[in-house]
């Protein structure tokens, strides 16, 4: 069923069981509303990035415009009217680029990577320390603490399943 078929069915259910009008518009604008809040909360609202150098180089973590949707017609182009007949199926959260390090191990080649300055030959692989990867378990929780406010698709405004 579509969109379009489901509010024309509750338009019918309406009027022959006399729901009012202010009921039905309540309800799909629910939709509407949860959609646009939880845009709000996700990358299509706000980006972070690399803010402007400091004196000795370093640069702070900056705040950036969103992101919108990107439509992939590289393989089959889009139709036009897309966004009329999309059907929510289930709506999830994948959370990306999980990471478990034991930042500690010695299995780790970290002392390696003060030999890739090109003087002894060149090393086959480069920077072993990333300084982030200390802070994985914290960035997990804070992505899951965001993900508890958002609740709803920010598409479809349809509430998250899994």
């Amino acid at each position: 069923m579509t969109r379009r078929q489901f509010i024309g069915l509750v338009g019918a259910v309406a009027a022959v069981t006399g729901l009012p009008k202010t009921a039905i518009a309540e309800a799909l604008q629910n939709e509407e509303r949860h959609a646009l809040a939880a845009r709000e909360l996700t990358t299509l609202a706000q980006t972070l990035g690399p803010g402007p150098a400091g004196k000795l180089g370093y640069r702070p973590v900056a705040s950036g415009g969103g992101e919108d949707h990107i439509v992939r017609d590289d393989i089959v182009g889009a139709q036009t009217g897309r966004e009329a007949r999309r059907q929510s199926l289930v709506n999830f959260v994948h959370l990306t680029d999980q990471h478990i390090v034991d930042i500690e191990s010695p299995a780790r080649v970290e002392f390696l990577d003060r030999y890739n300055d090109g003087q002894c030959g060149g090393m086959p692989f480069a920077s072993a320390y990333r300084p982030q990867e200390a802070a994985s378990a914290r960035i997990t929780d804070s992505m899951l603490e965001k993900l508890k406010k958002i609740k709803y698709s920010p598409v479809t405004g349809k509430p998250i399943e899994a």
